[in-house]
C-alpha cells in the first residue's frame, strides 16, 4: 500500500466521498477527490440497500474522474457497529484473539458467527501486581461486510481494507501534525465531531489513539426538515437557507426574518448539544482522569455560521472547525474545496 495509489470510498447516507491517493509516510497524498449524491434508497445507517444502483453510480464517477487504481479501501459508520473496551490478563500476541472471542461471547449480546471482529491493543498496564492488556474490540455484522465486498466486486476493485470512520480519522492525528496550522499536542484529549446529514459521530482521541466513539442519530437533516415544515421551503432551499441565513454567533446582526430562521436552526443545534453532552458525561465518568481539552468540528453541518463559537460557549471548551490537516496533502492535480469533507476517506488509506 505504501506509495501505491488506491481508491478510498467514504459512505454517507447523503453523499459518497471518493478519493484516489496514496500513503506517504504517516500521512496521505490525494490525487483526486469528488463528492457525489448517494442514489436514492441505496444506503441507510451504513447498510447498502441496493448494491447494483450504488455500483452503477460509483462506476460512472470513477470513469468520469479517470480514477484508474484497482485497489480500494472503504470507510463506514453505522449504529450496527459495536465497540467495547475489554481488559484481559497479559498473554502473548498469538493468544489474544482466542481470549477476545471468549470475552465477546460472554459479554456482548450478539451471535459471534454473525459478526466480524477485530481488536487493537490500547495499552499494557499493571493492576494489583498483575500485568494486563486493555483492548478496543470492534464487531461488525458479516452481512454488512459481505455487501461491501460484493459492491467492490461489481466495481472490479480489489478490496484492501474496510475501516470504521472513527479509526480512519484517528490515523491522521499523528505526532507533529498541524490542525489549522497549529501543532496538535498528543498531551491533549480532544473530541472530534463529524456533523453529518443524518448522524453525528462523536470521537474522543487521547495520545493519538481513539478512546471512545459514539454515533448519534441526529444531524443537519433535522435542521432542513424543521425549516421545510416551518417556512414551507423546498429541500434545496432549506439547505441553502441553513447555511446562508443563520448565524449562531453571539450578538450576530440579523434581520427580523433571519432571526426567526436562526431560532429554528438553534432549536435543533440545542438538541445536538444535549446529545453530545450525554456522550461527554459518559466518557468523563469512565475513569477519574478522563477529560476533554478541545473540540474539533467537521462535516457538512460544521459549515453553519457561528457553530464553533456556539459549541465553545455551550461546553466552555475551546472549539473550532477543522479546515486543514497537515497529514493530508494534495497533489498539483487536485484542489479540494472543503478538505474536512474528505478526512474519513483520507485516513482510511493509511495502513499500519
Amino acid at each position: 500500500m505504501l506509495g501505491q495509489n488506491v481508491i478510498s470510498i467514504d459512505f454517507g447516507c447523503k453523499n459518497i466521498k471518493v478519493v484516489e491517493g496514496r500513503q506517504q509516510g504517516n500521512g496521505v497524498v490525494l490525487e483526486k477527490a469528488v463528492a457525489i449524491p448517494a442514489p436514492p434508497n441505496s444506503i441507510k445507517d451504513g447498510k447498502i440497500l441496493d448494491i447494483k444502483k450504488m455500483a452503477d453510480t460509483i462506476s460512472d464517477v470513477l470513469q468520469q474522474e479517470r480514477m484508474n487504481s484497482k485497489k480500494a479501501v472503504i470507510a463506514i459508520k453505522s449504529t450496527a457497529i459495536i465497540t467495547r473496551d475489554i481488559i484481559i490478563p497479559y498473554v502473548k500476541k498469538d493468544q489474544i484473539e482466542a481470549i477476545v472471542k471468549m470475552e465477546i461471547a460472554r459479554y456482548l449480546p450478539i451471535m459471534l458467527n454473525e459478526y466480524v471482529t477485530e481488536y487493537r491493543v490500547r495499552e499494557e498496564f499493571m493492576e494489583d501486581n498483575v500485568k494486563k492488556i486493555k483492548l478496543l474490540v470492534v464487531a461488525l455484522p458479516k452481512k454488512i461486510v459481505e455487501d461491501y465486498l460484493e459492491l467492490l466486486k461489481e466495481l472490479h476493485l480489489k478490496p484492501v481494507a474496510l475501516d470504521i470512520t472513527s479509526n480512519a480519522l484517528s490515523k491522521l492525528f499523528i505526532p507533529g501534525v498541524l490542525i489549522n496550522d497549529e501543532i496538535f499536542s498528543l498531551d491533549q484529549t480532544v473530541s472530534i465531531i463529524d456533523i453529518g446529514h443524518a448522524s453525528i459521530n462523536v470521537n474522543i482521541i487521547s495520545k493519538g489513539v481513539i478512546q471512545f466513539s459514539r454515533l448519534i442519530t441526529t444531524g443537519s437533516e433535522d435542521i432542513d426538515i424543521n425549516l421545510i415544515n416551518s417556512f414551507n421551503l423546498s429541500p434545496e432551499d432549506a439547505e441553502k437557507t441553513k447555511i446562508e441565513q443563520s448565524n449562531l454567533r453571539m450578538n450576530a446582526d440579523l434581520t427580523a426574518d433571519e432571526a426567526v430562521i436562526n431560532d429554528a436552526v438553534k432549536s435543533i443545534v440545542d438538541n445536538w448539544i444535549r446529545e453530545i453532552q450525554r456522550v461527554f458525561q459518559y466518557h468523563l465518568s469512565r475513569e477519574n482522569n478522563n477529560k476533554i481539552d478541545k473540540i474539533y468540528l467537521y462535516g457538512a453541518g460544521a459549515l453553519i455560521n457561528g457553530l464553533s463559537e456556539y459549541i465553545r460557549i455551550s461546553f466552555n471548551i475551546p472549539a473550532e472547525q477543522i479546515k486543514t490537516v497537515s497529514s493530508v496533502k494534495t497533489s498539483r492535480k487536485t484542489e479540494l474545496i472543503e478538505l474536512s469533507g474528505y478526512l474519513d476517506a483520507s485516513g482510511a488509506i493509511i495502513r499500519r
